[in-house]
């Protein structure tokens, strides 16, 4: 793996290359954003781990740079956040995860070498990727709208990526089918797809089905109980109307999303677990945001790949295609 390491701090330069280098992992660094940027443009890098507060250009903006170069991009940011906005503005551009001051080295090498594992996995992709056609993606979601032509070259494009995917539209727009097409083009195609609607379940009943319980947690709890993030391991979770999660829930959620970590209800022990994550709902989230019920954190963590799905009367052109399609099925004759 190639890693560029953009710090001003040549103490701290010197350390993490040091440590870094031990661990057989091939070091670019830079002393400032700018110097950062060019030897990004200069080496195949694979992941790019940078300081935040730095002369010239700081760590959010050489990310919005970098960003613009490869949308793909895996960065790490090292910083001491002062509040929870600095965090969200990260996240919100496009960071791969960020790690506090003073960096625990140990930490900062296991998030590179999560980063990394699906770093291979993607590799290991792109043949498949390359000679997949475009038709055999098409022939699984009715349409040819400008608009489903759009949404199913971002399928294509993201189905290899682990990011998280947040699909919006009014019901019935095919929110779950694009989730399931991004699933099924996936390197996670052979491993499960968890559906949860979250509408459907109260809080605490939420929580026991996404994280799981220990026998005698709460009533009715007569043995240990795996839940969805368990059940899902090494595939992806759906989250239908996540925009219904009560403020415990997105606490929680927004932990998994950082670490992929999570203790059951009622247990103090730790689970780690891999699980690309696809939500969906059907309000405007950005409106919940200004009302107070949905955090601002979470909600760019969710939404860092957005899919928006037309209702049909903004894509009446696709209407002749539905209609024949559901007359062969009901009708084959």
């Amino acid at each position: 793996m190639n890693i560029l390491l953009i710090e001003d701090s040549a103490s701290q330069r010197e350390i993490l290359q040091g440590f870094l280098s031990k661990k057989g992992i091939k070091i670019v660094t830079a002393q400032n954003g700018q110097e950062g940027l060019r030897k990004y443009e200069e080496n195949e890098i694979d992941l790019v781990i940078s300081d935040f507060k730095m002369p010239l250009k700081n760590g959010l903006e050489v990310l919005r740079e970098i960003k613009q170069l490869n949308p793909f991009a895996a960065v790490i940011i090292i910083t001491a956040f002062s509040d929870v906005n600095d965090a969200v503005q990260v996240i919100k551009a496009g960071a791969a995860d960020y790690i506090l001051k003073p960096v625990d080295l140990e930490e900062l090498y296991s998030k590179i070498t999560q980063i990394g594992n699906q770093l291979k996995i993607n590799k290991e992709s792109e043949e498949v990727f390359y000679e997949l056609p475009d038709k055999e993606i098409s022939e699984n979601f009715i349409g040819k709208s400008a608009n489903i032509k759009e949404i199913l070259s971002i399928v294509r494009r993201v189905a290899f990526h682990p990011v998280t995917v947040l699909i919006s539209g009014e019901s019935g727009t095919g929110k779950e089918m694009i989730a399931d097409l991004i699933h099924e083009f996936s390197p996670r195609r052979n491993k499960k797809l968890v559906k949860v609607n979250c509408a459907a379940l109260s809080g605490n009943l939420l929580e026991s089905e996404l994280f799981g319980h220990v026998k005698g947690s709460f009533t009715g709890a007569f043995k240990d109980r795996k839940g969805r993030f368990e059940e899902a391991d090494g595939g992806t979770l759906f989250l239908d109307e996540i925009g219904e999660i009560s403020p415990q829930i997105q606490v929680k959620l927004l932990r998994v999303l950082q670490n992929m970590t999570f203790e059951p209800v009622g247990s103090s022990s730790s689970v780690q677990v891999d699980v690309r994550i696809i939500a969906a709902t059907n309000k405007k989230l950005e409106d919940e945001l200004l009302k107070g019920t949905f955090r601002e954190d979470l909600f760019y963590r969710l939404n860092v790949v957005p899919i928006s799905m037309p209702p049909l009367r903004e894509r009446k052109e696709d209407i002749p295609l539905l209609i024949e399609h559901f007359l062969k099925e009901y009708n084959p004759e």
